[in-house]
């Protein structure tokens, strides 16, 4: 039975979701509190016990079907590329847009991905950092989760916002993942009648029109930034001020 690490920092529906998670896996753990998303991971594969671990993030809500019985098997993907090397995400549901794919769906990883990471990388500037991580993904398309990112305005806006970026981008760059066209433009359009929908979908044009430098260091002339700034909660609430005349 793998470790279940239940990731959350501050959010206020946490303790609720964690009590749906613990009611029926008693066994999974919860990491609290820690600031930076490769921080919070390397928090949680600290915290497990066992080589390879789930991690749910707190605004998910686990689906009647989902066991987490996958466990990772040293038979090959592709050539050369073991079950057991590589990063597994399952499909989440959208609550305001209704997409189902891999966005905040369940992950699961080694503790070996992360010391490697960790070996070969002086400084830790990502975008998304479970692609920056250099393990090959494979994406399940079992519903794991509904992911309520929706819980108050900034918070929709900010993930929609990042999302948009990544998807416009094409760093998301999964092998069966061909659709970030359509995908953001459902983020852009559908929506706005759901809870704070209107802010998931204003987050997604801010992000889809983001002008940013694919490169470390900004650009203090144009005023273009790195895109690593879309993990950087002050920015977006600079920019999030901004979009809503706060």
């Amino acid at each position: 039975m793998l470790d279940i690490i239940f990731l959350t920092n501050g959010e206020p529906f946490a303790d609720d979701h964690w009590e749906i998670l613990f009611r029926r896996f008693p066994h999974a753990k919860r990491v609290s509190g820690v600031t930076g998303f490769l921080e919070a991971h390397l928090a949680c594969a600290a915290a497990s016990s066992t080589q390879y671990f789930y991690v749910v993030d707190a605004d998910a809500v686990i689906t009647a079907n989902f066991n987490f019985d996958f466990v990772p098997r040293d038979t090959e993907q592709w050539p050369g590329v073991a079950e057991n090397t590589c990063i597994h995400i399952w499909h989440s549901q959208n609550p305001v847009n209704g997409l189902v794919y891999g966005y905040g769906g369940v992950k699961l990883f080694s503790k070996a991905i992360f010391a490697n990471y960790m070996a070969t990388r002086e400084t830790a500037i990502y975008v998304d950092m479970t692609c920056a991580l250099g393990a090959p993904i494979i994406v399940h398309p079992e519903l794991s989760n509904m992911t309520y990112y929706n819980y108050d305005p900034f918070t929709t806006w900010r993930s929609a916002f990042r999302e948009a970026t990544k998807l416009k981008s094409n760093i998301l760059k999964n092998p069966d993942d061909f659709d970030s066209i359509s995908r953001l433009h459902i983020w852009t359009t559908i929506g706005d009648l759901n809870q704070y929908g209107e802010y998931s979908i204003q987050g997604a044009l801010d992000g889809a029109s983001f002008k940013y430098l694919p490169i470390i260091n900004s650009d203090q002339a144009t005023g273009i930034i790195n895109i690593s700034a879309i993990n950087d909660i002050e920015f977006l609430k600079e920019l999030y001020k901004s979009a809503f005349n706060k």
